[in-house]
């Protein structure tokens, strides 16, 4: 429910539910999770704490570049995700949109360019004609790969 709330807004029941998550002893993912409480910071006025969060952030990503450099294509794809969220909510879109395109060329986790198109922290690149053309690029890719998907059924090439 946090990302939902988070995503809708709704930033006192976000904070609420993440609370009571990690209460409950569910483990949060440092990285990713941290993003998106660094969201939820900035939007409630806590913008100290949220930059400190996004830039240990953005350093924790750019070591794992450099740690992993024989990485999957998709690790590469999850690092470069990870940029473009936390700087746009620094509010830096030009390395925002940088990053993004950079993990689109990897290929986005399959279903992600809808995830990311709805993203709040995206909220302010949603009209960027480069945001647009970085998720119609996913989506006319997933479009190609599920006709593929077809066309193997109608062969009879796997049976779904």
């Amino acid at each position: 429910r946090f990302y939902v709330y988070l995503n809708q807004k709704k930033f006192k029941l976000a904070e609420e539910y993440y609370n009571k998550t990690i209460d409950a002893g569910f483990y949060a993912y440092p990285t990713t999770d941290s993003i998106d409480i660094a969201y939820l910071y900035m939007e409630t006025g806590r913008e100290k704490e949220a930059v400190r969060i996004l830039e240990s952030c953005i350093k924790s990503t750019e070591k794992d570049f450099e740690n992993n450099p024989s990485a999957p294509d998709s690790w590469f794809s999850t690092f470069n995700l990870r940029l473009a969220m936390s700087y746009a909510i620094l509010g830096e879109n030009e390395k925002a949109l940088k990053f993004l395109s950079e993990a689109q060329k990897y290929g986005f986790p399959a279903g992600y360019q809808y995830y990311i198109e709805h993203y709040a922290p995206f909220e302010n690149l949603w009209d960027h004609p480069d945001f647009k053309a970085i998720i119609k690029r996913a989506q006319d890719e997933s479009a190609a790969i599920r006709e593929q998907v077809k066309q193997m059924e109608d062969w009879g090439e796997i049976h779904l």
